[in-house]
């Protein structure tokens, strides 16, 4: 990483530069904490209490899902945790009036729901049976207080599983306007995962 480099210039560098910068500035990669730096707060940006026009909050979502896409090139966000962002971003799309304007298509909510589903890395039966597993695991070897390490992404047996749930537990915010009804199903199926805890 070059010591001039900041994460937060991807919030005002030109959306079709983004790529190149990550890959000029970050070749070994970016941390995940930068990354969800930069992506809360276009997502902040995004909000009406920064009293943006309709067009310039477009523009501001429009420049966070191009910036989630050299993360998952770049393998330092999983397509999953794209997801997660994309389904925010796409609750800030339809929970605000007047609507943003000028908003990519993978924001909508059939589009970013169908992706995000696409990509979970495990299916509903595996979901299922790792969340019995890690409850089993914690309740065998629940460390004693103060005595526990909770391993970070990657290191954890549950990886896939937490990669699931994230995106899951953005879900309620956007299948509520799922136009299509093979998806809002599919959507209800997976929400009952969760419920059926």
């Amino acid at each position: 990483m070059s010591m001039d480099s900041d994460p937060r210039e991807l919030e005002t560098i030109p959306v079709d530069q983004i790529s190149g910068w990550v890959a000029d500035r970050y070749p070994k990669g970016m941390s995940l904490y930068s990354w969800w730096g930069v992506l809360e707060s276009l997502e902040t940006m995004a909000i009406p209490f920064y009293g943006l026009s309709p067009t310039e909050r477009g523009a501001v979502l429009a420049r966070a899902a191009a910036v989630v896409d050299p993360g998952v090139k770049v393998r330092d966000i999983t397509p999953a945790e794209r997801a997660y962002w994309l389904l925010r971003f796409a609750s800030i799309v339809r929970d605000y009036l007047p609507p943003p304007v000028g908003v990519p298509d993978i924001l909508t909510p059939d589009r970013a729901v169908e992706w995000a589903l696409a990509r979970l890395p495990l299916s509903r039966q595996a979901t299922l049976a790792e969340i019995r597993r890690r409850q089993d695991d914690d309740d065998a070897n629940a460390p004693a207080p103060g005595e526990g390490k909770y391993p970070l992404r990657g290191d954890s047996p549950y990886s896939d599983l937490t990669d699931t749930e994230r995106v899951l537990a953005a879900l309620p915010t956007v299948s509520p306007h799922l136009k299509d009804s093979r998806l809002r199903e599919e959507a209800e199926l997976w929400l009952a995962v969760l419920k059926g805890r």
